[in-house]
């Protein structure tokens, strides 16, 4: 049963992957370095989407109060990657009424554990971007059935 979910949620990301945005505009934060939406080379993790994807699905744990809720849906994660690779600046763009009952934490958690990204480039330089990442969580249809029908 836990793989079934994890490879539900593993879909759900690839599904959502490709509607992942960037945000609307670039941003100078307060160290006066600037946060570009869009780079001549994007930000990519390590062994590119498909690491990205199995990374996630590895590492993401329905909460199990939000299973036992039956809450679902997609959060969106914001973060900025640093010339080094590194991530920070990891936020909640688009959340779930009252945090999902643990959703948003775990997105917030899986997202803290990625490793070092390889940098955007601007000009042959390494530059910080802004980047997001839909976390889709969808409960199998049998958990749901279960949940409809009295005990």
């Amino acid at each position: 049963m836990k793989n079934k979910s994890r490879l539900s949620l593993y879909f759900a990301v690839l599904l959502l992957f490709g509607s992942y945005h960037m945000q609307a505009q670039n941003k100078i934060t307060p160290a006066g370095k600037e946060v570009l939406q869009t780079a001549e080379v994007m930000p990519q993790f390590p062994g590119g989407q498909n690491a990205l994807f199995l990374f996630m699905s590895e590492n993401t744990r329905y909460p199990a109060s939000a299973q036992q809720l039956g809450i679902e849906g997609t959060v969106y994660v914001g973060f900025i990657v640093e010339p080094d690779g590194s991530i920070n600046n990891i936020s909640i763009l688009k959340g779930l009424p009252e945090g999902g009952s643990g959703i948003e934490a775990e997105a917030l958690r899986v997202t803290a554990l990625m490793p070092k990204w390889e940098p955007g480039v601007q000009d042959g330089n390494k530059v910080r971007v802004s980047y997001s990442l839909p976390f889709k969580f969808k409960l199998d249809r049998q958990r749901k059935i279960k949940k409809l029908m009295p005990d």
